[in-house]
């Protein structure tokens, strides 16, 4: 069996910084219940930190002072990505969707046996819940860009593909198309 990572890269438009990192849908990737997905990613530095059942905040917003991760673990999901003009994506149960810093996000529809788990990588979490304003635009991209790239893939591991795709992306390289990995290398518990 094989895990699926789609890349998207957003440019900024002046009220979502979004990023120079890409959002990444990693598709059919959990394959435990939710307790133990928890620690696996508390144990690969992701740490969950909210559920829901009516799904992601249905305003375009965006976070600058943490990269959140939304996990759909029951049920169907639409969100928009990117802000007003980005791309809007279905994520289904096993769906896991990793927002760098700055990047718009939004939900829309969704089943009503949703379940989501959402949460941040270690040492960081929402203090800010920002709307894009334009007079704040330059100082919230700054901020943004700030968020240090995490050495942990949060099923992967220590240096896993999050790990190396947001490093390239950091320096310019821009791979778009998705990337297949092998069930084989997701992290268990210690």
């Amino acid at each position: 069996m094989t895990v699926t990572i789609e890349k998207h890269f957003f440019e900024g438009n002046g009220r979502v910084p979004n990023s120079r990192l890409p959002l990444l849908i990693y598709r059919n990737v959990i394959r435990w219940d939710v307790p133990t997905m928890e620690g696996i990613m508390r144990q690969n530095k992701w740490i969950p930190a909210w559920h829901a059942h009516d799904g992601m905040w249905p305003r375009h917003h965006f976070h600058t002072e943490a990269h959140e991760f939304i996990c759909v673990t029951r049920g169907v999901h639409v969100g928009k990505f990117g802000g007003h003009n980005g791309i809007k994506s279905q994520l289904n149960a096993g769906d896991v969707i990793v927002i760098p810093a700055g990047v718009g996000h939004c939900g829309f529809e969704f089943s009503e046996d949703l379940d989501l788990t959402g949460g941040f990588h270690e040492g960081f979490g929402v203090v800010d819940f920002r709307m894009g304003f334009p007079d704040e635009y330059y100082e919230l991209c700054q901020r943004a860009r700030e968020i240090p790239i995490i050495d942990y893939d949060p099923f992967f591991g220590v240096a896993g593909p999050l790990t190396q795709i947001w490093k390239d992306a950091d320096v310019g390289i821009r791979r778009t198309e998705p990337e297949t990995y092998s069930a084989d290398l997701l992290s268990t518990l210690l």
